[in-house]
Order: C-alpha cells, then sequence, then structure tokens
C-alpha cells in the first residue's frame, strides 16, 4: 500500500527530507520479530527539465537488533568447539551486544513417521495410544515437527559479548548424539528482548546419529577430491532392513549401481576413486520403497577443473595516466601449479567516466 506522497524543493546541498509515519502490518505477531520494508521513490526534475529517478528501501522493526545463528544443521559430535552467532542492526552493520546462550537436548519421538498424504485433522476420534496401536507408522499430531518435541536437560548456559566475525566459544565439551535447541537472547538499546533460535543435530564421528531415527543419513566426510584422491561418505538408515538402489554419475555417464541392504543404525563407508575425466563433479543418488513411502536423496561431490585454472599476476601496472600518455603493462600467466602454459588473452580498456551518459 502507498502510505504517502508529495513535492518538495531541494536545499543549497541538493538535499531533500521524506517524512513518513512507518505503518506495520497488525496481522503480523509482533512476538515474531518482524522487519518492514518501506520503498522510498524519487524523481527529481532540474532548472533544464532533465529528469532522474531513484529509490531506496527502509527497515524499520519493533526492535532494534537482529540476531542470526548461523550454523549447519548437522555437525560432528566432536567439531562442536564454537558457535556462529551475529548481531546487527536493521542495516546488517554488526552491533556488538551482550547475549545469552542455551543449548538444550531435545527428546525426538525415536521413530521414522511416514509422510501424511493430507493436513493434520482438526478432530480426533481415536485416542494417541490405540491409534499408534493400529497404525504404527502414521502420524498422530503434529509429533514429527521439530518445534513440538519435549525438551530434556540444558547442555549450555552461557553469557557473552559478540563478536563482528560471530565467532561465539563453547570451550572444549563432550556432547552426545542427537538434536539440540539453541537460544540466543538479548535486548536492544530500548530494552526490548530480541531472541534467534537454531535446531542443529550432532552425529557421532562414524556420521551415525544415536539418539535420532532417520530414513537416511548421509555425511560426507570428504566432498572435494582431485584425480587420484578419493571421496569418502558414510551411508545409514533408520529403518530396521532397506534395500537400496544406489547410484554413482559423473558428468558424462553412470560409473556404477549397487544393490545392497543396510541394517538400522549401522553406517556404511563408502570409498569412490577420482579419475582424469571425472571433472566436473560427481552425484550419487539413492532411493527405496519402506512402509508404502518412496524415500530418495542425493548428493554431489567436487571435482574442480584445476587443471584450466590460470594464475594472472601483473609484472607491470599503473593505475593512473595522463591523457595521450603511452603506457606498457606486463603480464604474467601461470598454471595452477605455477607451470608455465600457453594461453590466448583478451585485454578490454574502459573509461569510467561513459558511465555517466548510460
Amino acid at each position: 500500500m502507498e502510505i504517502t506522497n508529495g513535492e518538495a524543493i531541494t536545499d543549497t546541498k541538493g538535499e531533500f527530507k521524506v517524512t513518513f509515519k512507518a505503518l506495520p502490518d497488525e496481522s503480523v505477531d509482533k512476538k515474531s520479530q518482524p522487519t518492514f520494508y518501506y520503498e522510498v521513490s524519487a524523481d527529481v526534475t532540474d532548472i533544464n527539465g532533465e529528469t532522474r529517478s531513484g529509490s531506496t528501501s527502509v527497515a524499520v522493526a519493533y526492535q532494534m537488533l537482529q540476531l542470526n545463528i548461523n550454523m549447519p544443521e548437522k555437525i560432528i559430535a566432536d567439531s562442536l568447539k564454537t558457535l556462529n552467532i551475529r548481531s546487527t542492526n536493521l542495516n546488517d552493520i554488526f552491533e556488538k551486544a551482550n547475549i545469552n546462550v542455551t543449548i538444550t537436548k531435545v527428546k525426538s519421538p525415536g521413530k521414522i513417521f511416514r509422510e501424511r498424504y493430507w493436513d493434520m485433522p482438526d478432530q480426533f476420534v481415536m485416542s494417541k495410544d490405540e491409534y499408534s496401536n493400529l497404525f504404527p507408522y502414521d502420524i498422530y499430531k503434529d509429533e514429527d515437527q521439530m518445534s513440538k518435541w519435549l525438551l530434556g536437560d540444558k547442555a549450555l548456559d552461557k553469557t557473552d559479548s559478540t563478536k563482528e566475525q560471530g565467532n561465539w566459544e563453547l570451550g572444549i565439551r563432550k556432547w552426545d548424539a542427537g538434536w539440540y535447541k539453541i537460544v540466543a537472547i538479548t535486548k536492544d538499546k530500548y530494552g526490548e528482548e530480541v531472541k534467534a533460535e537454531k535446531y542443529i543435530q550432532l552425529t557421532d564421528a562414524g556420521g551415525q546419529a544415536n539418539a535420532v531415527a532417520e530414513a537416511i543419513s548421509v555425511d560426507v566426510i570428504k566432498g572435494k577430491a582431485e584425480p587420484g584422491e578419493q571421496i569418502n561418505y558414510t551411508i545409514a538408515t533408520g529403518f530396521d532392513n532397506v534395500w537400496m538402489i544406489h547410484t554413482m554419475s559423473t558428468m558424462n555417464q553412470k560409473t556404477g549401481t549397487t544393490y545392497e541392504s543396510f541394517q538400522k543404525n549401522i553406517p556404511t563407508k563408502v570409498f569412490y576413486p577420482v579419475y582424469e575425466d571425472y571433472r566436473g563433479g560427481m552425484a550419487v543418488s539413492y532411493v527405496f520403497v519402506q512402509h508404502n513411502r518412496v524415500y530418495k536423496a542425493g548428493e554431489s561431490f567436487d571435482i574442480p577443473w584445476s587443471n584450466k585454472e590460470l594464475n594472472i599476476t601483473y609484472a607491470t601496472f599503473r593505475d593512473k595516466l595522463l591523457p595521450g600518455a603511452n603506457e606498457k603493462w606486463t603480464v604474467k600467466i601461470t598454471g595452477s601449479k605455477g607451470e608455465k602454459v600457453a594461453a590466448e588473452m583478451l585485454a578490454g580498456m574502459y573509461d569510467a567516466s561513459l558511465d555517466q551518459f548510460k
């Protein structure tokens, strides 16, 4: 919706002010910490009748501070030594804040639910126990939603200030495999509470999440490799017995399809050698059927064109020239390992002052 419009005259500095009431969307709950963006557009006409247009965006919120927890969803338990928590203003500029962080163990249901074919009902004719006995693989209400899982013991409660790079030290601790809920809380300069939440899954060194039931779990140990090396990952399932179709492909062809059984929570380590013609990338896909549902997923691996990389450096270069002056630049090009290479080069010269006519 348009909030306001009008006309103004610029001052001696060419500046003008725009005043408007930042009306919020009342349908959005204040507790969800929403940020509203207002677009301001202006058309300016000079004394010669030439018109230029410009626009900007203004961010407004109930809280003057933002907290972001930037963490991967799955981490090996031994690797969790720091969190990445950034506190910024509404323009994403770092603003130091004193935050309290709690990490709490989450009690997962311990079973794998089949995906619903319909929405959750608003009326229930069976009790949860009766339904679970008749339909042991199906969701009764909302027990598949992570935010509804019960919380267990608190594993950490610490208060410290944020850093510009986001590193927030946890210290050396021993973590059990499973799901955890991270909650970061602080207050802005007006006393408004600012909160961020994140769920993470910790696995053991073998890639197995002991306390978590997953249909299929793939943990990439080495996902980038050069020819002559190997990619390495583990694959596991939370079902009792799964017969899986497992296919590895390269840029040009399938390199192999295997059909094998996987036992519950027993990770299988997979090693694939990388050859020269695999450059460009490899991908694995897997599919199986269990309890009348199809489960499929995939992972990709980076096999870079490192043999095509060129290092370009200037032996001589001057970035300021006088009009009409002659100048000579010398460019040195080597391969990724510093070796001599034959390469074609296209050089262009550009006058940035032409931008004003664009």
